[in-house]
């Protein structure tokens, strides 16, 4: 079996959601022993890209695990040379349209793994990408939706989400596989144990064109009488004067992200939409007691007031009455956090890389 992954990948230990599914499941491919090889492409960003090389440049990042940066058209004639039995495409990359020209040249078979829905997502971006590119990213959904074999989606309410724009998906060819979170998240010595004030966490993103609704959680703790501290994980934002203790913390690397939760108590998650948070997972392997909304795809491995709390997004004040039973012991936080660590003996990336080889070997 010969698959190619095409997508990004960075050695930077600051990584996105999409890019940590991306290393992830291609180092655990690797690990299998399997004939994988990662495509990559010269995205503007990076030192000496330029307008022939986003065309026709190719170069050898790494020979082991082999890893390439091609083209458009370098990536089109290397499919046509290498002929793989499956492309996966791992992110929302515009220059991954070669491999759907590549469909009609030869009979491989293509993934997609779907991270959000761009024709919701763009619509209500903070920072307006000009028209030109808005329409690129519309005809790459529209040609991933219409000529993938199989499109994976992370959650109910992300393929939910999506068949509201693609009616006409072929729902034999959709597949629901979540994230995983990593094994070093995994804290089986914590001890929560709440004596003085609620250690929150608020993860905000180093995108700051994506609402995650940080105004409206501090509108939501700004009724409650409790002792407590927000730590907002991200890009630093204009709030409002609410009487609540926070502070801004940096993206961290994830050595220096696990060092940080050992201390922490909650994540809390806002009212808005969330194909699927990495970092629920991630705080919940921890042993964080994770609150999130049933807007969340994350939400579906959450059973409430036994590994965490799931709240309607219709009723955010919900949000205030778990914190006070929280802080007040009505729940045994202890059992929760246990049980919420159990996350990692569903959501390893032993499991979920075996689910995609099932996957593609049902093309084979």
């Amino acid at each position: 079996m010969k698959i190619v992954l095409v997508g990004r990948i960075t050695e930077s230990p600051y990584l996105s959601g999409p890019e940590k599914f991306s290393r992830q499941l291609h180092k655990n491919i690797l690990l299998k022993n399997i004939n994988v090889v990662f495509i990559e492409y010269f995205f503007k960003k990076q030192t000496g890209s330029n307008i022939i090389k986003r065309f026709f440049g190719k170069c050898k990042i790494s020979d082991v695990p082999e890893v390439h940066r091609l083209g458009h058209l370098s990536l089109l004639l290397y499919l046509l040379n290498k002929k793989p039995d499956i492309v996966h495409i791992l992110t929302a990359e515009r220059y991954t349209i070669s491999v759907f020209l590549y469909k009609f040249l030869y009979r491989s078979k293509i993934v997609t793994t779907f991270h959000s829905v761009l024709r919701y997502e763009i619509p209500n971006n903070h920072r307006k990408k000009d028209d030109l590119n808005n329409y690129r990213d519309y005809l790459w959904e529209w040609l991933a939706v219409k000529l993938s074999d199989r499109m994976i989606f992370l959650s109910e309410q992300h393929l939910e989400l999506a068949l509201k724009y693609y009616k006409f998906m072929d729902k034999n060819k959709i597949m629901i596989i979540p994230h995983a979170v990593e094994i070093d998240f995994s804290n089986n010595n914590k001890k929560l144990d709440i004596n003085d004030c609620l250690r929150i966490i608020f993860y905000n993103g180093n995108n700051d064109s994506i609402d995650r609704g940080l105004t409206e959680i501090f509108k939501i703790l700004n009724q409650i009488d409790l002792p407590l501290r927000v730590y907002v994980i991200g890009d630093v934002t204009n709030i409002p004067a609410y009487n609540v203790s926070y502070e801004f913390v940096k993206i961290m690397s994830k050595d220096k992200l696990i060092r940080f939760l050992y201390d922490k108590h909650i994540l809390l998650k806002s009212i808005t939409y969330d194909s699927f948070s990495i970092f629920s997972i991630e705080c919940m392997a921890a042993g964080l007691i994770t609150i999130t909304s049933n807007m969340v795809g994350s939400s579906s491995f959450i059973n409430d007031g036994e590994n965490g709390f799931v709240y309607d997004y219709k009723k955010p004040e919900r949000v205030l009455e778990i914190l006070r039973d929280i802080y007040y012991k009505k729940y045994d936080v202890g059992k929760i956090s246990s049980n919420a660590r159990k996350i990692i003996n569903t959501l390893n990336w032993e499991n979920i890389t075996k689910r995609y080889l099932d996957c593609y070997k049902e093309f084979i």
